[in-house]
């Protein structure tokens, strides 16, 4: 008789422990289907800002880019100017 006792308080422990495993396993295989969506949000996310990243070196490249052409302009301008100016002043008559 205990021998049937222990048997039944057996697999009711067991049966628990099974019921136990199963909702461990759901939860478990829940927070997998979770953490994959994160994980794959993050890299769309860090895509974005990858893409941004570049963007932003190429807005910066065309900005100096454009930066560096208004120079030269402006140093050919000065140049004229001057030799406009040093010409003019060369070919007026000299009161010596």
């Amino acid at each position: 008789m205990a021998d049937l006792h222990d048997r039944r308080e057996y697999d009711a422990k067991l049966n628990r422990l099974e019921i136990e495993v199963s909702a461990m396993k759901e939860k478990i295989s829940f927070f997998n289907v979770i953490y994959q969506k994160f994980d794959d949000t993050l890299d769309k996310v860090q895509g974005l800002m990858e893409n941004r990243r570049n963007e932003t070196n190429q807005d910066l490249k065309d900005v100096y880019s454009k930066i560096s052409e208004v120079e030269t302009k402006l140093m050919e301008e000065m140049r004229y100017r001057d030799w406009e100016t040093h010409s003019i002043s060369c070919h007026q008559p000299c009161n010596d």
